[in-house]
């Protein structure tokens, strides 16, 4: 009995020591096999990271989806008719204008040059019409050929050349634009057609006249205008063998200032 006890106390030791190495070599394992975990999931979120699309790929993407052939419109779009009304730069409703202007007769009578200057009124009833009261002042000089027919025979033409005239005359504006010179600079026109009657004193006496105008009108800014046009005159005239219709197709050029500002209604 004593030799059984004897030798569980020198095996006790042992085994306490065996478990005790047991447990030192274990850990190890328990580390290795922790670290490998850890390793295993630090590879998942890289993988997962690199996956992952940025939020410029994503919009980018999106963009991509959104993207038509040019021959193709969407089919969520519109179609119903859209209109663009555009107002003028400058209104001429309500707005007086007083404008000089300078001509030449391309039809004069034979054998006399024929310039004209004048001035005129002008009231804008609207952006459409206008109403103008127009004066004129003729200068009337020998042609080069009437010179000579002068200094020749000592003849002078036979000629019932104009003095003066004075017209009323209505205006409408067919059609509005704008023409572009650069990117800052832009001018407004009209083109205009215009007719009405007046008188006009000749050498001989004084006759009845009427008129009929075409052309554009320019608006430089707000205040200013030019315009040029070819006006035609039609009247009657004396001569040595009795009366005869006259026309005379007149280019001209004037400057005009406009005041206020306009309504807009």
């Amino acid at each position: 009995m004593k030799k059984i006890i004897v030798l569980s106390l020198m095996l006790f030791p042992l085994w306490g020591f065996s478990n005790t190495a047991t447990e030192m070599v274990d850990q190890p394992e328990t580390d290795s096999g922790q670290t490998s975990q850890d390793q295993d999931t630090q590879e998942e979120a890289r993988v997962q990271t690199q996956n992952t699309p940025t939020v410029a790929e994503d919009l980018e993407k999106k963009l991509e989806k959104l993207q038509l052939p040019t021959d193709q419109v969407p089919g969520y779009v519109s179609k119903d008719k859209i209109y663009s009304v555009k107002t003028r730069y400058s209104s001429l409703k309500n707005r007086h204008e007083v404008t000089m202007f300078g001509a030449n007769n391309f039809t004069p009578d034979s054998h006399i040059d024929n310039t004209q200057v004048g001035l005129s009124y002008r009231y804008h009833i609207n952006s459409d019409w206008s109403l103008a009261l127009r004066y004129k002042k003729n200068y009337n000089e020998l042609s080069k050929s009437g010179e000579s027919l002068y200094k020749n025979n000592a003849l002078l033409p036979d000629t019932d050349f104009a003095k003066t005239s004075t017209d009323l005359h209505l205006t409408y504006n067919t059609f509005y634009g704008k023409m572009r010179f650069s990117q800052d600079s832009v001018v407004y026109f009209d083109h205009f057609i215009s007719a009405g009657g007046g008188k006009v004193e000749l050498a001989s006496s004084s006759e009845n006249m009427y008129i009929l105008d075409t052309g554009f009108a320019f608006w430089i800014g707000k205040n200013l205008s030019a315009r040029i046009g070819l006006a035609n005159e039609f009247y009657n005239q004396q001569r040595l063998n009795g009366s005869r219709s006259k026309h005379n197709a007149i280019g001209f050029l004037s400057f005009g200032y406009l005041f206020g500002e306009g309504d807009t209604i």
